[in-house]
């Protein structure tokens, strides 16, 4: 539900709203908009003044490029005013982030060995709370790790967020669950992706171990440093960004009416001419035509059949 905007014929809406787009599916949206009356109640609908609707699908939005513009109706006024969508994909979700860490001089926490070291990503959210975003395989007995290159999408690892505090976490892996830390620091996904001249990122981060600070004071220098070998990022390209950026869909349908799928009176036949209902044929081109028919740029569907027995032309 918006905001609402008092004394005004011509609002313009500033809430915004996030819907799941799926492709394969019919998605229905209904624009309902009331002149509020009762500020008191204004959760009520019942207490305010309906002044039209419009419905439209997701795809329509989608497909009509910066605004989709739809007159308002209902029972009583057929033209009640416009309503304008205008709709975008999350810009957020459109990146990979591709990593490759290293580790040098990491402490020892094993007795009778090296350590097992493991990365932790973690993202800062609203009240200073630290959420999981990623977590490497353990490399075993090595206090100079070198993990293996991987991808996180960018919305997962800091909400599209370039300046969101990241924190690596390094511990040693135990086959208890009771991993021990080995050294944590922070940065954000910006300070990581400056690159030198060659093309190469340069950053490395000092990992420091909370519980050692206070023990160490002056004497206690890190618990290793943490390499950034690679990180780049990779734009995902969406279905909307292939619409837009030409890609036309047609819809054809081939239907296959040789004798193996029965006679069209016979009612066990996918070809049977039922009456009352849609036979197998017709249903799955309805489904299917449904969704890709507002995708379709000349609105023109070619149908075409095979291994039909054609008494026009004497023959199959």
């Amino acid at each position: 539900r918006t905001e609402v905007i008092y004394d005004n014929l011509n609002p313009k809406f500033a809430k915004t709203f996030v819907v799941d787009y799926h492709f394969e599916e019919v998605q229905y949206l209904r624009v309902a908009v009331y002149d509020v009356d009762d500020k008191k109640y204004i959760d009520d609908l019942s207490r305010h003044d309906f002044i039209g609707e419009a419905q439209f699908t997701l795809a329509d939005v989608v497909t009509a490029g910066q605004v989709l513009t739809k007159r308002l109706t209902s029972a009583t006024c057929r033209s009640c005013g416009f309503v304008c969508v205008n709709g975008e994909e999350v810009e957020e979700s459109k990146y990979d982030v591709f990593m490759q860490l290293s580790a040098r001089k990491l402490d020892k926490k094993d007795f009778f060995g090296k350590s097992d070291p493991f990365v932790e990503i973690l993202k800062a959210q609203e009240g200073g709370i630290f959420t999981v975003a990623h977590r490497t395989q353990p490399i075993m007995k090595t206090l100079n790790p070198k993990w293996r290159e991987f991808v996180v999408p960018m919305q997962k690892l800091c909400s599209g967020d370039l300046d969101r505090t990241l924190k690596f976490c390094v511990y040693d892996w135990n086959r208890s669950g009771t991993h021990q830390l080995i050294g944590q620091a922070t940065c954000t996904l910006r300070e990581i992706t400056t690159l030198d001249h060659s093309g190469y990122c340069t950053s490395q981060l000092e990992l420091f171990n909370p519980a050692k600070r206070p023990k160490k004071d002056h004497k206690y220098r890190n618990s290793g440093i943490l390499y950034f070998d690679q990180v780049w990022m990779n734009p995902t390209f969406s279905f909307v960004d292939y619409l837009r950026g030409g890609c036309e869909i047609n819809l054809i349908v081939a239907i296959d009416f040789t004798g193996s799928n029965g006679k069209p009176t016979n009612p066990n036949s996918l070809h049977y001419n039922n009456p009352y209902k849609d036979n197998e044929y017709v249903s799955a081109i309805k489904s299917v035509a449904t969704i890709l028919a507002d995708y379709d740029s000349d609105q023109q569907f070619p149908a075409f059949g095979f291994g039909a027995n054609s008494p026009l032309f004497g023959g199959v």
